[in-house]
């Protein structure tokens, strides 16, 4: 039963996220923000994990920081509560220059609680002139410790 549950779950997921149905495809935030509403058709623990797994912004996903700049999600937050600042790597500085990819942590805050960064909007992939999201996901950089992120690897400003 669960197998069918988890094939449902994807399956509108997809339906959702894509315009295979004719009707226009949803940003993969308004796609999880619609199953959840649906929640009752779902499994709650499986639904906590699939929302868990994909996140707001998947990986591999290209956003648009509050700083300008432009940066693909590599790894989702691992508190569920902060799933809205995935770890990304900048790709485009706010003037559009090709810059790293720099990691930055959108967890990362002042000694007052300010977060350095945060997403602003989805960007579409293919409006960022010969960015491979797929090839920045897997890039090798230079990460900081996990279990004390610190302030972001580039001055991100508020």
């Amino acid at each position: 039963m669960l197998l069918v549950t988890l094939v449902t779950l994807v399956a509108r997921y997809v339906d959702l996220s894509s315009d295979f149905g004719g009707e226009e495809a949803l940003s993969a935030t308004a796609a999880l923000e619609q199953i959840t509403r649906e929640e009752a058709r779902f499994d709650p623990r499986l639904l906590k994990v699939f929302i868990r797994m994909m996140g707001p912004f998947p990986i591999g996903s290209t956003v648009q920081l509050s700083t300008g700049e432009i940066a693909v999600v590599f790894r989702q937050a691992t508190e569920p509560r902060l799933c809205r600042r995935p770890l990304v790597k900048v790709v485009r500085d706010r003037t559009g220059l090709v810059v790293g990819p720099i990691v930055v942590d959108l967890t990362a805050a002042d000694e007052n609680g300010s977060f350095y960064a945060g997403i602003v909007r989805p960007v579409p992939t293919s409006l960022v002139e010969g960015l491979d999201a797929a090839k920045v996901v897997f890039a090798a950089t230079e990460e900081q410790d996990e279990e004390d992120p610190g302030e972001p690897s580039h001055p991100a400003g508020p």
